[in-house]
């Protein structure tokens, strides 16, 4: 797992770590040494590494589901528990849950119809602005591929 740092940090660690108490305020940012960046955030269940969530200003998560609105961010690890802390990942190159089959060519991402997980199928109102797919392969049911994250976010509104 990536190893946080940056100029103006005053924490570290590792984005597999889940804290059973806060160790950062909630929202908090750090980048890793290649630039992705992360957001402090609490757990929610079910969350797996890989799967996707939308964020409040309190920091408290929601799984990634249907006609979600807000900021998104992809699990760095298995945080279930909404009294528990972890890096969330808003930016750079991150390997996320693709729920459908998907190809090689860079493509837009939206809401799949399986909790917590992108898709590559245009599904009006669930496009996720600001994410999209890179490479890796699926041949249907889910798989980990490559995405690009540029602070992505989620409104409800068809703009597809």
């Amino acid at each position: 797992m990536a190893n946080l740092t940056g100029q103006r940090q005053i924490f570290s660690g590792d984005t597999s770590v889940i804290d059973t108490s806060a160790t950062a305020p909630a929202l908090s940012r750090a980048m890793d040494e290649v630039g992705n960046e992360y957001v402090y955030l609490a757990g929610v269940a079910s969350t797996v590494t890989g799967k996707c969530v939308t964020f409040t200003s309190t920091g408290s998560t929601t799984l990634f589901a249907a006609d979600a609105i807000g900021p998104v961010a992809v699990a760095m690890n298995y945080n279930v528990s909404p009294s528990n802390w972890s890096w969330y990942q808003v930016y750079g190159k991150a390997t996320a849950t693709i729920a459908d089959a998907t190809g090689g060519t860079p493509i837009s991402l939206f809401i799949s119809g399986t909790a917590g997980y992108l898709g590559i199928t245009d599904v009006a109102g669930d496009f996720v602005v600001g994410a999209f797919y890179v490479s890796g392969t699926s041949t249907g049911g889910t798989a980990a591929v490559t995405v690009w994250l540029n602070y992505p976010v989620v409104t409800n509104i068809a703009l597809n």
